[in-house]
């Protein structure tokens, strides 16, 4: 903003708008601004909810960081690109720069197409400063220029009546260069800017008075009147002054072609045009609620429109399947409106004046919305709902007892299995051969618990399959109709589900029911001798049905398991055998009987009465009869030890008195009486005499030796 104790020129650019002003004071009279209602609009007070001083600070932020914005420097260009950008990103903005001076311009369109008048609002976007090189303008003008893009970023998320242009002027501290050519593009082009809106040194507010001067002419002082009035409605809250400063702005040219135009201006002047005009000297608050207060203005004169878009909802179809290819579409809408149309699997919107039915579908899945414009062109858009056509009955297939043909239990598993074309099995029910009443429709599973119709004989289950979720039995004698898409009759009765599915024909499955027990018959008892072939005979085991299974156990040392109806086994072991038949009818009832079978023992046994040996007379002879043997086993053993004596046992003893040869023969016996027999010789010695022992004949002969040299000795000296 131009300071006329700055800049010597721009003391003579005020001085000359001071005067402009002063003739516009006196050559055009005021005229009455359009009322204001004592009630807030809620949409204009939703607006200005939305408004954010961490948006400000942001943009506020990204400009002092371009050093400076001097007018053609690089800077100056960064931060236009900047801003073009921030423009475009902004949803329903159509945005250009405009003239020699790169004004930048986003324009959003009113809907009302007969109006031509144009509400704008703007702020420059270069900077000065007393340093060339550094002018971060963070008050001077950062922060008008957040506010205006504040406001684009809110009021383009709603329509009015009026089109709205915000403005981003370049060249403004030199001379008012950019906003001036637009003023004369305007004037020239007979464009009808019905109010002009500028921010400029709107956010310095260091002790927190939050003081707003307003600075307007004759011409706009309606304008004056309407910010009092709205600052009040809207609860914005400054205490407002009136033309409290004089410094030129934007707002200027668009005096001097005589549109209407105001400015707002901070209490007292920041930092501008220094090094120090840094974002730190920015109240984010103040400039939010400055924003606020403009908005409030540009909304009422635009004429916000209702954005709300009409509510649309879907009565028919519902979300579910349906066994007609006609279905009726019916819905509700909650406002006025100019047209209805709807999208049906997302093709081109067909044109409709109310509820309507859509025809001939085809099996499968499908998608409707439906659309309609409200008076104010607010377009509304229903939930889209899935629902499905299928006019095809489920197939499915049952299965009992996992397809055994017979079973001796009422209780039985059922195997399910069954589809749509179109949708998935969501139900089932059951019914016995013997009952005509269906059970209740359950969920549907693939695996079910049945109980069948008591008493033996061939056995029937029935099952239905369904696609809805519930299923509704129409009877012909109460009003029901074939033409309600039965899809199976049964005497008087039509089966089919509700609105949102088909029921399948019945499928089914037997079953033999039999409980009653198999007569067992294991044969005749048996006499075999061992390791001969025994032949064991179940023929005359039966069973209604037949027998489906023979098994015969017993033990021969280990447990022993045959199978048939007529086996055969051979018994290595001598013995009783407990033979123990099982037989199984088709349904699993079963029966036992047994079978004694008897091995004799027809091995004999071997006898071992040991080694041939030589005994002396008169000692004891132990004999050992352990090494005898026999299959089954050894229960006696007899000795004859050949001098007419006998013994028993396994091991016995004998003294023999007489020196001789003797015969032992050893006879075994096992408990068959197989005996068994086996000899050896004894050979008994007499005992020869005893003889001197010889340390005695030693003695003796020594002291016959010692005589005799005794006696030679003496005999010796007797002749000398």
């Amino acid at each position: 903003m131009h300071e006329k104790i700055i800049v010597a020129f721009l003391g003579v650019l005020c001085l000359g708008t001071l005067i402009g002003q002063a003739i516009l004071f006196l050559q055009i009279s005021s005229s009455a601004g359009p009322h204001v209602s004592s009630i807030q609009d809620p949409l204009i007070a939703e607006m200005i909810s939305k408004t954010s001083e961490s948006e400000i600070y942001d943009t506020v932020y990204h400009l002092q960081n371009f050093t400076t914005r001097r007018y053609n420097s690089s800077g100056n260009l960064e931060a236009a690109t900047y801003l073009y950008n921030r423009f475009r990103s902004i949803s329903g903005l159509s945005v250009e720069y405009q003239g020699s001076y790169k004004n930048i311009i986003a324009t959003l369109y009113g809907t009302d197409t007969a109006s031509n008048a144009l509400y704008m609002v703007g702020a420059h976007y270069d900077s000065i400063s007393s340093d060339p090189n550094y002018a971060p303008g963070a008050t001077d003008n950062g922060g008008g220029v957040a506010i205006v893009l504040e406001l684009a970023r809110i009021m383009s998320q709603y329509k009015f009546a009026h089109t709205l242009k915000f403005a981003f002027w370049n060249d403004e501290e030199d001379g008012l260069h950019g906003s001036g050519e637009y003023a004369w593009y305007a004037k020239n082009n007979n464009l009808n800017v019905s109010l002009y809106f500028n921010y400029d040194s709107s956010c310095y507010d260091p002790n927190n008075h939050f003081i707003l001067d307003i600075m307007y002419n004759s011409q706009s002082q309606w304008v004056s009147n309407m910010m009092t009035e709205l600052n009040a409605l809207y609860n914005v809250n400054f205490t407002l002054t009136y033309n409290a400063h004089t410094c030129s702005s934007d707002y200027a040219p668009f005096w001097w072609r005589g549109y209407t135009a105001v400015m707002t201006h901070e209490e007292t002047h920041g930092p501008a045009h220094s090094p120090e005009d840094t974002i730190d000297k920015v109240s984010t608050l103040y400039a939010k609620k400055n924003g606020q207060l403009g908005m409030s203005v540009l909304a009422e004169l635009a004429e916000v429109q209702d954005n709300k878009p009409p509510t649309i909802s879907i009565l028919s179809p519902e979300n579910k399947t349906y066994s007609t290819r006609d279905i009726f579409l019916t819905f509700t809408i909650d406002e006025a409106f100019t047209w209805i149309g709807y999208s049906l699997d997302e093709q081109t919107n067909q044109s409709i004046t109310g509820n309507t039915s859509l025809l001939s579908l085809s099996d499968g899945l499908h998608a409707i919305t439906v659309y309609a414009n409200d008076t104010v062109g607010n377009m509304g858009k229903s939930n889209t709902v899935y629902f499905t056509v299928n006019t095809n009955p489920p197939t499915g297939s049952i299965i009992i007892a996992d397809g055994a043909a017979y079973t001796n239990s009422t209780s039985v598993t059922l195997t399910l299995s069954a589809e749509d074309d179109t949708s998935s099995i969501s139900q089932m029910r059951f019914r016995n051969e013997d009952n005509t009443t269906w059970s209740n429709w359950e969920p549907y599973v693939t695996s079910k618990s049945w109980t069948l119709s008591s008493g033996d004989g061939t056995k029937t289950v029935f099952v239905q399959f369904a696609s809805a979720s519930d299923a509704t039995k129409i009877n012909l004698a109460s009003g029901g109709t074939t033409a309600d898409l039965s899809l199976w009759v049964d005497d008087s009765e039509v089966w089919k589900g509700d609105s949102t599915g088909l029921i399948s024909q019945p499928y089914q499955d037997t079953i033999i029911l039999d409980t009653k027990k198999p007569t067992a018959n294991a044969g005749n008892e048996e006499t075999v001798n061992e390791d001969s072939l025994v032949a064991f005979d179940a023929s005359a085991s039966n069973d209604e049905n037949g027998i489906a299974s023979y098994i015969w156990t017993f033990s021969d040392e280990m447990p022993q398991t045959l199978t048939g109806k007529n086996p055969t086994y051979t018994f290595a072991t001598p013995g009783t055998y407990m033979i123990t038949l099982e037989v199984t009818d088709p349904a699993g009832n079963t029966a036992t009987g047994t079978v004694i079978v008897t091995v004799f023992d027809v091995t004999k046994p071997i006898a071992n009465a040991g080694q041939d040996r030589t005994v002396k007379v008169g000692l004891n002879v132990h004999f050992d009869a352990s090494a005898s043997t026999d299959n089954v086993g050894i229960v006696s053993y007899e000795w004859d030890f050949g001098d007419g004596t006998t013994g028993t046992g396994i091991t016995a003893s004998h003294v023999y008195l007489t020196p001789n040869a003797y015969a032992v023969k050893l006879t075994v016996k096992d408990a068959s009486d197989n005996t068994a027999t086996h000899s050896i010789t004894v050979t008994v010695e007499a005992v020869p005499a005893e003889t001197p022992p010889t340390w005695l004949i030693g003695v003796v002969t020594a002291a016959i030796t010692l005589a005799v040299a005794i006696v030679a000795i003496l005999y010796w000296k007797k002749r000398k």
